[in-house]
């Protein structure tokens, strides 16, 4: 189980970064559906059911409710509460595109609610300064480790490696531009490694997209 940071500066900028990379941010263009229900902003973070402690975590600190759907749990947080207060825990912690769903869910909030939250431009801290990598990682990282064995069962090398990717582009137009070139250039030269174009299936359709991986192959040890 990964441990939520406790304090309120790393618990932002970790949910900051579990958000831009496996989040979505729901903002309605109408008030009201069709049927009359009005319509919400809200936010959604997915996890694979395996992660559903994790998940069910960060629901205790910032509310929401979670959904089952095949093998992923996805939170849900849609209470005007606690929307507003996941909004002032990231806001100032984002560093990818997404933060054009960000000031648009911001927009909507003080249009609608009368609220006056200052949205915050993106964090150009370090990465080493908070904990925004460890919940973009959380996302869309992964660990590989594979032992090749002998006849007589025995370790003759060893591959291990962690890997970060991400998607090329950002679906919407954004005011610092869509590409996620620039995060994924720093975390690359953060982490020094090299930075490499992918192609990623996505259910019946493929999408281009960045990665970067740290590791080591031994051999004969």
């Amino acid at each position: 189980l990964i441990i939520v940071p406790k304090t309120k500066f790393n618990l932002g900028s970790y949910l900051a970064g579990l958000i831009e990379g496996d989040g979505s941010i729901i903002v309605p263009i109408k008030e009201k559906t069709p049927s009359g229900i009005i319509n919400r902003a809200f936010f959604e973070i997915c996890f694979h059911i395996k992660d559903y402690p994790l998940a069910e975590t960060i629901k205790l600190k910032i509310g929401g409710f979670i959904r089952i759907r095949g093998n992923a749990c996805i939170l849900v947080i849609k209470k005007t509460e606690s929307v507003l207060n996941l909004i002032n825990l990231i806001n100032g912690y984002m560093r990818t595109p997404k933060i054009e769903a960000l000031f648009r869910l911001i927009n909507w909030y003080n249009f609608k609610y009368k609220t006056n939250i200052i949205p915050l431009n993106l964090d150009q801290s370090s990465l080493q300064s908070n904990n925004w990598l460890s919940g973009f990682f959380d996302a869309d990282g992964n660990f590989y480790l594979n032992w090749n064995l002998n006849k007589k069962g025995f370790p003759i090398s060893l591959q291990y490696y962690i890997q970060l990717s991400q998607r090329k582009f950002y679906h919407r137009s954004s005011f610092v531009g869509t590409s996620y070139y620039e995060i994924m250039l720093k975390l690359s030269k953060f982490l020094s490694v090299p930075l490499t174009n992918i192609n990623r299936d996505r259910k019946e359709r493929k999408e281009l997209g960045f990665s970067i991986r740290s590791g080591n192959y031994l051999s004969n040890y």
